[in-house]
């Protein structure tokens, strides 16, 4: 496949913080990701900010329009997660757990300030907070939850959306 190749071509030639990067943001949405979420995640090999804007001379991250974040396409990020083997799976869905969790506690602290930047900050978090529950086929457990459903179901039921929240408490029963 003509995609998977250029994939292995330029992840070949990719930074260890980069490659970390995409691996850490491939189990999220297809949705724009916030800026504050990459630029903000750690990384063993080096600056997350760097990483970003390699991933971006790769073509692999797109600024987003209109907004503060940047969009990875859905093929990329499935090609990422396939490339994974079993033994690295665990390691990078912790660091994407991780991610999460800090913007989460981000976003739980902005609420206390200001319930607009509150709102806006869990639109964009949402879909990648959804989708990496949903990407954890069956290992849903307190060790890769941790904090993050918690704080999410809280942030759904405060705005009125019961509906999603009952279905992501439903998943966790």
């Amino acid at each position: 496949h003509c995609l998977t190749a250029t994939w292995m071509v330029s992840t070949s030639r990719m930074t260890a913080s980069a490659r970390e990067l995409l691996e850490t943001l491939s189990w999220f949405s297809g949705e724009p990701m916030p800026r504050d979420l990459i630029e903000n995640a750690r990384l063993k090999d080096g600056s997350a900010l760097l990483a970003r804007a390699e991933l971006v001379q790769f073509h692999f991250l797109d600024p987003a329009h209109n907004v503060d974040g940047d969009i990875m396409h859905g093929m990329v990020m499935q090609i990422t997660r396939e490339s994974l083997s079993q033994q690295r799976i665990p390691e990078v869905r912790y660091g994407a757990r991780q991610v999460l969790h800090e913007q989460v506690d981000r976003c739980t602290r902005e609420a206390s300030h200001d319930a607009t930047i509150e709102r806006s900050s869990w639109d964009m978090l949402l879909p990648h907070v959804l989708a990496f529950l949903r990407r954890l086929e069956g290992t849903f457990d307190a060790e890769n939850c941790e904090g993050i459903e918690s704080a999410t179901v809280r942030w759904l039921f405060r705005s009125g959306r019961w509906s999603v929240a009952d279905a992501l408490l439903a998943s966790i029963s």
